[in-house]
């Protein structure tokens, strides 16, 4: 039974870092583009 518990715990470590990471690219993402738009100007937004 713990083997079972670890295994999950882990199953659910590995989605909360893929989560975690998607997170943080949609957050570069978007940094990235306010930079952009605020380069470019209004009119690229």
């Amino acid at each position: 039974m713990p083997s079972f518990l670890g295994s999950l715990f882990a199953k659910a470590a590995v989605i909360a870092l893929e989560a975690l990471v998607a997170h943080l690219v949609q957050v570069l993402i978007q940094a990235a583009v306010r930079q952009l738009a605020l380069k470019c100007g209004p009119a690229a937004a």
